[in-house]
């Protein structure tokens, strides 16, 4: 979702209802600067309201919903109760414009002398049933070009706003809307005079400050230029028709007309402004009432399966694989139909906006609280978001207090009932009860291993082999940006010991501070360590014990061995192993180098003037890495903190820690965004500046970012499931530009136009344009002798001489025969390497496939295809799927 798409959801409601229903009449009574006035304080309201909601959308980007944004931004009483007040407004949001629609159509009917019961209040209701009918009809109907009809109908709303502004220039004819008759209304409607009366007619033109809370991690970064795109459209909008309305209404009691240009002027209005602006609003309004309904209905099935509301667990089942909340549409729908029977617009505008001033004041509030515990939190000053709760909550009591008193007690009442139930649900020492989660999700995991075959779909589940992670920063968040918290990923570490009393001990410790440095740094995974001396055996044994049930790796992902070739022939003879060993598994498999510079800041982070590699000094680096949480203060013996300016500048800017976790372990609001920007003063040397560019890399969202991707060959699918991931929202490549290379094997035009259908197709599934196909018929000539001899260079060092008389050779090397067999591979690989520098090397990422890890390949050879593969500018990432073709798995993107 783009910021496209943000800007239509918002501005949709802002411009058809008010501008089109009523503006004109609210300008006739209430005058230009009192209109003026009202228009600036509501945009205002609204304009600082989104700002906070941005705020907490772009912080909380891992969430989807507006129930899971506020519980994980701020605490589990308030983020419930403040749901029920939002649930109230939008439900009556809904009421006001199925009621809207009414007026609009029956408006038509008046124009055609045409009436279906009274002609007034029943006729209205009458309507209003039936287009909340439709409503409830759209929003079980599932519609694949809903971006579209949104985009259609916003441009007749322009259409409909442009007449209404030029009858107005031009003042050829009646454009206000007639209004429905208070005969057999419920409540009568108030008077049109009151300041009070007019300003609730105007203020729904402002209810997209919470809109984008209800979308969550989809928006981030599109979220902040949408919103704030629609409100100044919106504002702008209400200001030309202020000065335009005040104009035509000074124009008009200023001089009369002629009988001629009156008949002529009725005619103009019934062709250009009565029955297309009565259509347009019919149009908007019912969209707008699609889409209030729809977060309505969510909102009250995520209420549902929260624990704290176990009573309405009947209404938490969804429907299809969409999860529709039918239950919930029903029941909601049937309210909706009840409230709109009260009245007309004039009368339901008052709790709409009396409801949404509240929730405001209440939002705003919460944000001043929350950044007076943070003030480093990017949102509203203290001052603005105090002044702005106060002055909603005032103006909510001065549109009508007894709706004002309502709202409150029903917060207050849901405030306290939750507040009640979770401490009675705490311990005396006011940590919650294990069972509050523990039994939830063992039953998921049981329903998740019993799932029938037809219902799996594929989610890739990484093994990451980071060591410590806080030595490799880097690695993890690349990882991190793939599942971005909705797939498993585990940070395996695999300690170089014997198992003994002692690597117990210190294998505990270190799993401990991998997962709170894991928390703090706000990565959603989880640590595993082991000891093993083989790093191969402690690799092929973590990727058959870790996990649980369904959620187990299917992908081993490593860092490139950086400086390979002047290793030991048993050090790159035991890497090489580690991926032979994937390979017979059948997961998939990732090798990602960054640069030259690789992943580890050990090598450039000293311990007075010596290499951190020793066991006790590694887990105290790792320790003084990973902040001292409030749970630790108990502990007898605290691990001192290393010397050295440039251990302790790491120390203290490599993470944020959430400073309230002593509260109950509740999350903190203070907790930094997940792309920290790093202030430039606050690293002096220029080696800490390379350092901290290496660890925060791949946490810096690039604009207009590219990914190249070069298919070798077809292996399962997962190497254009992982550029395709990379794009989604959460990752440093949001919205990426992606570029697919192939070869082709033929050299006629038949057979490279059928692996060009195969290709598109593929790119097709992965929603990628065909038109960045790109087929390289390149591929088959040979690489240049500079190349070849860079690689011979490489693996030199390994070669022995071939010996007729022995049939085994040493780990690690290889003779003449081996190089004379894999010749073809070889040319290949060279040739594709040099393709991918002559047309990626401005490529933010390049994803290549990885060659087969076969074990008969050796293992100096394996080594320099994937170093001359990856050996550019750019990061690259060489993929392997396994094995398994793309079409037979039932692929669902997360």
């Amino acid at each position: 979702m783009n910021w496209k798409d943000v800007f239509l959801q918002c501005v949709q409601p802002m411009l058809a209802v008010v501008l089109l229903l009523r503006f004109s009449s609210i300008v006739d009574e209430a005058g230009f600067p009192t209109t003026l006035m009202m228009v600036f304080f509501t945009f205002l309201i609204t304009f600082v309201t989104g700002w906070s909601s941005c705020t907490v959308v772009s912080r909380k980007s891992s969430e989807v919903g507006f129930v899971k944004t506020m519980l994980a931004y701020s605490n589990t009483e308030f983020a419930l109760s403040f749901s029920i007040v939002y649930l109230i407004c939008l439900l009556t949001a809904t009421s006001t414009f199925l009621t809207s629609a009414a007026e609009a159509v029956l408006h038509i009917f008046s124009t055609f002398s045409l009436e279906l019961l009274d002609g007034a209040t029943h006729d209205l209701r009458l309507v209003s049933s039936v287009l909340s009918l439709i409503t409830l009809g759209l929003c079980l109907v599932r519609n694949r070009n809903a971006r579209y009809v949104r985009t259609f109908i916003f441009a007749l709303t322009c259409i409909a706003i442009a007449l209404h502004l030029s009858s107005v220039m031009f003042r050829y004819g009646e454009y206000k809307m007639h209004r429905v008759s208070d005969r057999n209304a419920m409540i009568p409607s108030p008077p049109s005079d009151e300041i009070n009366t007019v300003f609730s007619q105007l203020f729904p033109a402002g209810m997209c400050g919470l809109t984008i809370l209800n979308i969550g991690s989809k928006l981030q970064n599109s979220a902040p230029r949408g919103a704030f795109v629609a409100i100044t459209v919106s504002a702008g909008f209400y200001g030309a028709a202020t000065i335009l309305d005040y104009m035509e209404f000074f124009a008009r009691t200023s001089h009369s007309n002629s009988t001629q240009t009156t008949e002529y002027n009725e005619f103009l209005s019934y062709i250009y402004t009565t029955v297309p602006m009565a259509i347009v609003v019919t149009l908007a309004c019912v969209l707008s009432a699609v889409t209030t309904l729809k977060y309505c209905s969510v909102i009250l099935q995520s209420l549902s399966r929260s624990n704290q509301c176990r009573c309405f667990l009947w209404l938490a089942k969804g429907y299809s694989k969409r999860d529709i909340p039918i239950r919930c549409l029903f029941i909601l729908s049937t309210i909706q139909i009840l409230i709109s029977a009260i009245g007309s617009y004039d009368i339901l505008c008052i709790p709409f906006t009396v409801f949404y001033l509240f929730a405001y004041a209440l939002f705003n509030f919460y944000v001043f609280l929350v950044k007076l515990s943070d003030p480093e939190i990017p949102s509203p000053p203290t001052l603005v978001s105090l002044s702005i709760a106060a002055v909603c909550f005032l103006a909510s009591i001065y549109t009508n207090r007894h709706l004002a008193l309502f709202i409150a007690l029903i917060f207050g009442i849901s405030y306290c009932s939750l507040l009640y139930i979770l401490r009675r649900e705490s311990n005396d020492d006011g940590e919650e009860c294990a069972k509050s989660m523990y039994p939830t999700v063992l039953e998921q995991m049981h329903e998740l291993q019993q799932e029938p075959d037809s219902r799996r779909h594929y989610h890739p589940q990484i093994l990451l082999l980071s060591g410590s992670p806080a030595a490799r920063p880097g690695l993890v968040d690349f990882a991190h940006s793939i599942t971005r918290g909705k797939s498993l990923l585990i940070c395996g570490y695999i300690i170089p010991q014997d198992p003994c009393s002692r690597s117990y001990l210190l294998q505990l410790k270190i799993d401990k501070q991998i997962n709170d440095w894991l928390r703090a740094r706000e990565v959603n995974a989880f640590g595993a360590a082991i000891c093993c001396k083989k790093q191969a055996t402690g690799a092929n044994i973590l990727l058959q014990t870790a996990g649980l049930g369904r959620l187990r790796p299917n992908i081993l992902m490593v860092g490139f061995k950086t400086g390979w070739e002047k290793q030991s022939k048993e050090t790159i003879s035991e890497y090489f192993q580690m991926l032979s060993n994937a390979f017979d598994k059948q997961v998939g498999l990732i090798v990602f180098r960054n640069e030259i510079t690789g992943f580890d800041v050990t090598s450039s982070i000293r311990k007075n003037g010596a290499p951190i590699n020793d066991d006790e000094d590694l887990a105290e680096y790792v320790d003084s890495a990973t902040p001292k949480l409030a749970d630790q203060t108990s502990q007898k013996k605290e691990v001192p903190a290393p010397r050295g300016k440039l251990l302790n500048t790491f120390r203290k800017m490599s993470m944020a820690v959430n400073k309230d976790l002593e509260s109950g372990g509740r999350r903190s609001t203070s907790s930094s965004n997940r792309f920290q920007v790093i202030d430039k003063h606050s690293i002096s040397e220029p080696d800490q500046k390379i350092i901290m560019q290496q660890m925060y890399r791949f946490r810096k969202r690039i604009a207009n970012a590219r990914i190249d991707v070069f298919w070798l060959r077809e292996a399962g699918g997962l190497t254009m499931l992982v550029p395709y991931l990379l794009t989604h929202a959460g990752s440093f490549l949001e919205g990426a530009h992606i570029r697919v290379f192939t070869k082709t094997d033929g050299k006629d035009n038949k057979k490279i136009n059928e692996e060009q259908k195969t290709m598109a197709g593929i790119l097709r599934k992965f929603h990628i344009d065909s038109s960045d196909l790109h087929i390289l018929p390149e591929f088959a000539k040979p690489p240049c002798k500079q190349t070849y001899d860079d690689f011979k260079d490489k693996v030199e060092k390994y070669r022995i001489e071939t010996n007729r008389n022995s049939t085994t050779k040493a780990e690690g090397t290889f003779d003449n025969d081996d190089l004379f067999n894999l010749r073809e591979k070889t040319r290949s690989f060279l040739r594709a390497s040099e393709l991918i520098r002559e047309h990626s090397s401005d490529a933010d990422l390049i994803v290549c496939t990885l060659p087969s890890a076969r074990a008969e390949i050796p293992s100096p050879i394996y080594m320099g295809w994937i170093d001359m593969l990856s050996k550019q500018i750019p990061p690259t990432c060489l993929v392997r799927g396994n094995q398994v073709s793309m079409s037979a798995l039932n692929l669902k993107f997360p």
